[in-house]
């Protein structure tokens, strides 16, 4: 069984959960998950058009990655709301990205100490310059 997520930059994450549910609730026994984010490739949708339209109308293109990376409780971007929540708890810019950085640097020792070695495994494939 396969499907497809669209969580916009959480995709790849979603799959993973996805995978463990269905593990914990003895829907499979192993799941093969993974992500991909395209963010310059998300849809434009257009609304009340399935059953046709009238010959000239306008229609309304609906940016798919501004409404789903907007609040529509209080119209707000979400990277508004984390310069807010930012300013709210007195976090820097720099105090942000030192912490970005111990963390990718967390991961990277992790990595390099095979914590990750059962659960991360390459697949290989062959293309147009070989594998």
């Amino acid at each position: 069984r396969a499907h497809n997520v669209n969580r916009l930059c959480g995709s790849g994450f979603q799959a993973v959960v996805q995978g463990a549910q269905e593990i914990i609730l003895g829907e499979a026994d192993i799941a093969l998950v993974g992500g991909s984010e395209n963010m310059s490739e998300v849809p434009f949708a257009v609304r009340n058009v399935r059953f046709g339209t009238k010959l000239g109308t306008k229609y309304h293109l609906e940016d798919s990655l501004w409404e789903g990376l907007t609040d529509m409780q209080i119209n707000t971007p979400m990277g508004v709301t984390a310069e807010n929540l930012a300013a709210k708890y007195n976090i820097s810019r720099e105090e942000s990205d030192q912490f970005a950085l111990l963390s990718q640097q967390r991961w990277r020792a992790a990595q390099d100490g095979g914590r990750f070695k059962s659960e991360i495994e390459p697949i290989k494939m062959k293309g147009k310059k070989g594998e």
